[in-house]
């Protein structure tokens, strides 16, 4: 975002290389006997496991000793020929093994036997809750929150909705924070780059410059090896390669202007083109484009329209398989809406799913796990809720949940629950996405809370809003 967007609008309200968790791609043996290592080994062959145990109280399972069992083909070699390592949680319950062959497993928590996959190349991260084992968590259960103006990042834990401030400093005017992998990655706007960290030990590990004045905004992953990164200001996509040491851009993609959100579509990239043009005071809205970008080619296949002034800022796959696109206006004339890409085709249709009125600020879009798309409307300080399964309207005008201050941030987390950040405020709260009922109240973040990210298995980080 440039330094006028971010100050003055925001006034107005992996296949086949080894990845080493901690070393962003180096390769590294790994002894998995004994205690919980910092070290998670992956390759073309092997996979690993990084699991949180907590009780019913989501206090963690510290320093305890769990059995990780597995097949004998998997395991032989590994701790004297058997079929099962003793590890030992961490103080904060986290228990890691790597150089694991593709397969099911089990871990053995006190009275409780959790069973996961581990596939090649891959992290599976787990959240193990001795009390329900039964449950399935793709996540540990933490959320990190980008402090936009604080230049840091904040923990919270979910289940407890207890938060540590300031846990990593970052770099200026932090956008996002992502994962994959195993590794965060910080989209730096003001310093033109993606910062690589080690979320458990947080060790900043390396710098990717996106080139001077870029304005990175997001980032996306197509897979472990393969990121893409918007530039607002210089008007492309930085294709960046995961698996060195240091993430390398490889290719730059010409957009049209002002890139910010995005979202993959199967092998589809859908990039946000706000398409404003800042002339001393005065910002002007063009006509808004989706541009679809094939990521086996990294070229351009369509520019979908989306009105004058429509100002796209976000997209996000729904329930339905369709990409919905956030339109945030241009905070005067054009009011807020929200398209429906239909077809995952450049030939797909627009259709126009939430009427522009009673939207005064909408920045982005954030799609739960049963389906349900939350907007929030920083104009209005409320979250607007939307169906992808039916494509229709659930809340709005006087029916929308009402929020802090400014929120320009917002999350669905895969324990069912939507976080908005409230950026004026410096706090952050949550809701169940089903019922609506707080599920935690207003925590304080730090300053400008901007969004956040989770450590979970998906190809697409948590949603994420920054009205402009």
């Amino acid at each position: 975002m440039s330094s006028f967007s971010r100050r003055g609008l925001l006034a107005l309200v992996s296949a086949g290389l080894a990845v080493v968790l901690g070393a962003c791609g180096s390769n590294s043996a790994l002894n998995l006997s004994g205690a919980s290592t910092s070290s998670l080994t992956t390759s073309s062959t092997l996979g690993a496991i990084e699991a949180r145990v907590v009780n019913g109280s989501f206090q963690p399972f510290a320093n305890q000793q769990v059995l990780l069992s597995g097949t004998a083909s998997s395991l032989v070699g590994r701790q004297a020929a058997t079929t099962s390592l003793s590890l030992t949680t961490d103080a904060t319950g986290n228990v890691r093994a790597g150089s694991l062959p593709p397969g099911n497993y089990s871990i053995i928590a006190g009275s409780a036997t959790f069973t996961m996959p581990v596939s090649a190349n891959q992290i599976t991260t787990r959240l193990l809750n001795t009390a329900s084992p039964a449950t399935v968590r793709t996540d540990l259960g933490l959320l990190y929150v980008v402090n936009n103006l604080g230049n840091t990042l904040s923990l919270i834990d979910e289940g407890l909705g207890t938060i540590t401030n300031n846990i990593f400093a970052t770099g200026n005017a932090p956008n996002q924070v992502a994962f994959n992998n195993g590794l965060g990655y910080i989209v730096n706007s003001l310093d033109n780059n993606v910062e690589c960290f080690d979320p458990r030990t947080l060790t900043k590990l390396s710098l990717t410059s996106t080139g001077t004045g870029s304005d990175p905004y997001a980032i996306v992953f197509l897979n472990n090896t393969t990121a893409y990164v918007s530039n607002d200001t210089a008007n492309t996509v930085s294709v960046l390669n995961l698996s060195g040491t240091t993430p390398v851009v490889t290719a730059t993609i010409p957009v049209d202007n002002e890139p910010e959100g995005m979202c993959l579509a199967g092998t589809k990239l859908y990039v946000c083109c706000s398409n404003y043009t800042v002339n001393g005071n005065n910002v002007t809205y063009g006509q808004g484009l989706v541009d679809v970008i094939d990521t086996g080619s990294n070229t351009v296949t369509a520019h979908l329209q989306t009105g004058i002034g429509s100002n796209p800022q976000d997209a996000a796959v729904g329930a339905d398989g369709a990409v919905y696109v956030a339109l945030t206006g241009n905070y005067s004339t054009v009011g807020s809406s929200v398209l429906r890409v239909s077809g995952l085709s450049p030939t797909g249709s627009l259709t126009l799913i939430v009427p522009k009125t009673g939207l005064v600020q909408v920045g982005g879009i954030a799609v739960a796990t049963n389906g349900r798309g939350f907007l929030n409307d920083a104009g209005n300080n409320v979250i607007h809720v939307i169906d992808t399964k039916a494509d229709q309207v659930l809340l709005s005008g006087a029916s929308a949940l009402s929020e802090g201050n400014n929120p320009l941030g917002i999350v669905a987390t895969p324990d069912g629950a939507v976080w908005v950040f409230d950026f004026t405020d410096g706090t952050a709260q949550s809701f169940d996405a089903t019922s609506y009922a707080t599920k935690f109240s207003q925590v304080n973040t730090g300053q400008g809370p901007f969004g956040g990210g989770v450590r979970a298995k998906t190809r697409r980080p948590a949603a994420f809003c920054a009205a402009r």
